[in-house]
């Protein structure tokens, strides 16, 4: 039944969105839903309480069997994960405090073995992100999907860069930076700190969408994305970092373009019959490339890009083959192209000088034609988190600490287990003249 009322923005907007557009989640097994309840996190429960408890309702009511956690600190500073009852206990300030264990976290994600969401802050310093960055690839190269989802929310707290900075040389540059994406936030210094200020305005919050699953993975993050994207308060970003959507390409059915000439698609490759009967030296044929999967549903730091190698060369082939725009598709979205490959067929009278012994009238052709097709994964250009980085700890409290690094990080690591480029299609092409 269609709904018979309109959602406003804000809060009520969103609650309306849990009714209206939230998807039944698919799938089986609990999803861990992890919120990082470091003290780095309180600006955002006291900027934005109420939409930081109805994003982690959002979760709860898009996931399967959802279980809410946080990660926090005992009293003498140790990592803990406690287990949440309700997604309010998210927008209260007081429950953030101290310091957290990302890695221990993530450790803890591996031991559950299913389908998490991990919500944190990213890391200041440069001895956490390395350790963070290193669990990480650990997981990707264990066969783990990991997706990323930034949404901005209104920040008003403490910021920490971690390290002990000149405020008074550095002060105008970070005020710059954070109006930069953000006209009406705020930078205060407090007088005599060198390290700590106040940050108000728009800051970056991280979903890392976590499973060996990748179909549970996709299937979630595509949801979590429509459902942000339906209300326009929330600007979401999301890419797939690993195990990266694979394409791969396969060679189609080859077609004839010149008259008497038939295709034979056999298990081994394809045979040409060209009958001599038309006078017709040079004739041709081509051979479509697809791909194997649509595009992918989910965005990712590489692009699929087709390649090949030119063939070797063979007597009965004059011309390298060439691979050209197939007219019919020029996005390429079905397929990336097609060959052209022209042949050299008999001469009606050859076979009158079959009784000469330097001429040879084997019907079939010895030497075969192999075309090698695959996917190379290359660099998007100007990916999103590019503009929510920042490459040190202390300038941009609107940002996040190298996140492009652990983006394209965690992204060549899942490159590196689906290796593309070893997985060459090739398709033999022979030539048989003769009577049709």
């Amino acid at each position: 039944m269609k709904a018979r009322f309109i959602c406003r923005s804000g809060v009520i907007g969103l609650i309306c969105l849990f009714n209206v557009l939230s998807l039944h989640a698919q799938g089986s097994g609990n999803t861990l839903i992890l919120g990082d309840t470091s003290g780095s996190m309180k600006g955002y429960s006291k900027a934005a309480a109420n939409r930081l408890s109805a994003l982690y309702q959002l979760l709860y009511r898009n996931t399967a069997a959802p279980q809410l956690a946080a990660l926090t600190s005992d009293p003498y500073g140790g990592g803990r994960i406690a287990a949440v009852d309700k997604a309010a206990f998210f927008g209260i300030p007081v429950n953030y405090h101290g310091e957290t264990d990302l890695v221990l976290a993530l450790q803890h994600i591996q031991k559950q073995n299913g389908l998490t969401v991990f919500v944190t802050d990213g890391m200041q310093s440069g001895g956490t992100y390395l350790r963070v960055k290193e669990e990480m690839l650990k997981m990707v190269r264990d066969g783990w999907g990991m997706w990323l989802l930034a949404l901005k929310l209104p920040f008003d707290g403490v910021y920490d860069p971690e390290q002990s900075i000149d405020l008074e040389v550095m002060g105008p540059a970070i005020q710059e930076c954070a109006r930069q994406n953000d006209n009406r936030s705020s930078v205060t210094f407090k007088k005599g700190s060198n390290r700590f200020y106040n940050y108000a305005g728009l800051k970056p919050l991280l979903f890392f969408i976590l499973s060996k699953d990748p179909i549970a993975g996709r299937d979630l993050v595509r949801r979590l994305d429509f459902n942000l994207k339906a209300d326009p308060q929330y600007s979401a970003n999301v890419a797939e970092l690993a195990p990266l959507f694979y394409r791969g390409l396969n060679f189609a059915a080859t077609q004839p373009v010149s008259d008497f000439v038939h295709i034979d698609e056999v298990p081994t490759g394809v045979i040409i019959r060209s009958d001599p009967i038309d006078g017709v030296r040079l004739k041709e044929v081509t051979v479509p490339v697809v791909w194997q999967a649509g595009e992918p549903l989910v965005p990712q730091p590489f692009k699929e890009s087709p390649s090949f190698s030119p063939p070797d060369t063979v007597a009965w082939v004059e011309e390298e083959p060439q691979a050209v725009a197939d007219e019919s598709d020029p996005e390429g979205k079905l397929t990336p192209g097609r060959f052209k490959v022209r042949f050299v067929s008999e001469m009606p009278w050859y076979r009158k000088l079959c009784f000469l012994p330097f001429i040879s009238c084997e019907d079939a052709k010895s030497d075969v034609l192999n075309l090698q097709i695959w996917t190379e994964f290359q660099e998007s250009p100007d990916p999103w988190w590019g503009a929510l980085n920042v490459d040190n700890s202390y300038q941009c409290p609107n940002r996040v600490y190298k996140l492009t690094e652990l983006a394209r990080d965690l992204a060549l690591a899942a490159k590196e287990r689906i290796k593309p480029e070893e997985r060459k299609v090739v398709k033999s092409l022979k030539l048989v003249v003769g009577p049709l």
